[in-house]
């Protein structure tokens, strides 16, 4: 199919604020029970397997992932927020749609000519639900609600969000990859156009995917998925366990990022990276600045490249900003910090358990607000190199906080 001559984005608020699943959801599996696991090693086994990386654009990484993920995968609600009653009327009206066809094909086409043709593109209510009853969405609402009828049918979908990138059009989307008949396709209820998944050359440049909603892989103390392009270990299970460990790979693909969704068992006091793990997430999408607050330690393997451990904190190995740290775990009472010649604000904020903080030698200015609302932290040392300091540099802190000048 041709592109739409209108083309139509979610906002990036669109994208980011997808709904959990009701505890009503019929074929959400993440809140079943797990078994107690087994013990985890200190560091990350290699298995001497050959191991799949993830290369290339994001359209080639989801199309190496597809083709391992277990078909029950493909069918779970994920982050779609949709209740059973909902989903059982949802059901009865796909099934009067598509009673007299038989492939999936046919199934399908039926599905989304229907959306097509009924769903206008309007800012509303983009639950499923809604979006079946109001018959209007932005493109998240359109994407959902396709893969809640196809689940309806059985047909394998996922809901993508990413880019649409057609030039002077470019904003965030949200569109779907559905198997039908044994085979994966592309299709963007929003605009239009459906593509084979090998035709990359016709959609790469311009529907760019970063996410794919849902749990793709689970082991004994994680379950995984895909994020910023990057398959990612996403959430932490219950356990007793003080310790896990993040593995280099699940189901032979490389893991290369934590960036936990959900809240960290209170159990858990630390966690242990390999040598893979590239990425604790973006700047605004790092889920440890809010489910990491228990742990009271993430350890890196020395031999990671990208990240490393320092004096209480994580910090980046490449890039920019070697000397700011990415990561503090919530429990963490003691922090040393890099040498920093001009300190911003918002270095360190919204830290509950930090007590002593000690700025290195060679800090020259510590701007307003550079730590903020650390209600626990007493003591600030500060080196003689530095030249100004703003009034509120140290603001929200503990009503005893002292600053004192040199090293402890």
């Amino acid at each position: 199919m041709k592109l739409h001559r209108t083309l139509f984005l979610c906002s990036l608020t669109a994208m980011l604020s997808m709904g959990a699943c009701t505890s009503e959801d019929p074929l959400n599996e993440n809140k079943k029970q797990e078994e107690q696991p087994k013990e985890t090693e200190t560091q990350p086994e290699e298995t001497g397997g050959e191991i799949l990386r993830l290369e290339g654009s994001g359209t080639q990484k989801v199309k190496l992932l597809l083709p391992r993920i277990a078909p029950e995968r493909s069918r779970q609600m994920g982050r779609t927020d949709i209740s059973e009653t909902e989903y059982k009327e949802i059901a009865t009206f796909t099934q009067s749609l598509v009673k007299r066809l038989k492939t999936e094909k046919e199934k399908f086409n039926s599905i989304y000519d229907w959306i097509r043709k009924n769903i206008k593109y309007e800012l509303g209510d983009n639950r499923p639900y809604a979006v079946f009853k109001n018959k209007q969405a932005v493109c998240q609402g359109y994407a959902d609600l396709l893969k809640v009828m196809c689940h309806t049918q059985h047909i394998s979908a996922f809901v993508t969000n990413g880019f649409l990138n057609m030039g002077r059009v470019w904003g965030g989307h949200a569109w779907n990859y559905v198997r039908v008949d044994g085979k994966w396709i592309v299709a963007d209820p929003t605009n239009g156009p459906v593509y084979d998944i090998d035709e990359t050359e016709k959609y790469e440049k311009d529907l760019i995917p970063q996410s794919l909603d849902g749990v793709l892989f689970s082991d004994d103390d994680f379950e995984y998925g895909l994020i910023e392009e990057m398959l990612a270990a996403t959430n932490v299970k219950q356990t007793q366990k003080k310790r896990l460990t993040v593995p280099d790979h699940i189901s032979g693909i490389e893991v290369t990022c934590f960036n936990p969704q959900s809240a960290i068992p209170g159990q858990v006091e630390e966690i242990v990276l390999g040598k893979r793990i590239q990425s604790l997430g973006g700047e605004t999408s790092m889920g440890l600045l809010h489910y990491g607050t228990m742990l009271t330690d993430l350890i890196i393997s020395k031999d990671n490249p990208h990240l490393e451990n320092y004096k209480g904190a994580v910090y980046p190995k490449k890039g920019k900003k070697t000397n700011i740290p990415l990561y503090i775990p919530g429990k963490v009472k003691r922090v040393e910090l890099k040498p920093i010649k001009f300190v911003d604000k918002n270095l360190i904020t919204r830290h509950n358990g930090l007590e002593e903080l000690i700025f290195a030698e060679g800090t020259e200015e510590i701007n307003d607000y550079a730590i903020e609302n650390c209600p626990n932290l007493r003591t600030i040392w500060i080196p003689a190199s530095l030249k100004q300091r703003g009034e509120k540099a140290f603001y929200g802190c503990h009503p005893s906080l002292i600053v004192k000048t040199g090293k402890p």
